[in-house]
């Protein structure tokens, strides 16, 4: 996966990369994006897979105030389809920019954001809900 790459003329939108493992070669299997890419949004700055699901950290979403963002996908079979648009503030500011770091494992997704806060989302049934938040 790959940040900071420029996503049709849109500086910094990003776009994260997939590859499979084929004998001894590497793949290149989706090119994935949020679906509403925007400048700066910085879309591939952390990623996480676990199994058939990606999160992907986009940390400077949502324009001015920088709340930021997870993107989840699900692949079934070679086909990338996205899911879900994870945000929230966590102190209720500017620049919490969620998506800087992202974590899977089973159903759990974490995000952190800048100063270490998180949120934790749980699927459950294909839907993606927050159970809580850590500040």
């Amino acid at each position: 996966a790959s940040g900071y790459s420029t996503d049709n003329g849109c500086s910094t939108a990003g776009a994260a990369y997939m590859f499979s493992r084929t004998g001894s070669s590497w793949v290149a299997q989706a090119y994935l994006k949020a679906p509403a890419a925007r400048r700066y949004d910085r879309f591939g700055w952390a990623v996480s897979v676990h199994g058939d699901t990606i999160g992907v950290g986009a940390p400077q979403t949502q324009d001015i105030t920088r709340g930021g963002a997870v993107h989840a996908f699900v692949r079934s079979g070679s086909i990338w389809t996205w899911q879900a648009e994870l945000t929230g503030v966590i102190h209720h500011d500017d620049r919490d920019e969620l998506g800087t770091a992202v974590a899977l494992h089973g159903d759990c997704h974490l995000s952190a954001g800048r100063d270490g806060n998180a949120r934790v989302w749980r699927v459950e049934a294909d839907e993606l809900t927050c159970e809580f938040e850590v500040k």
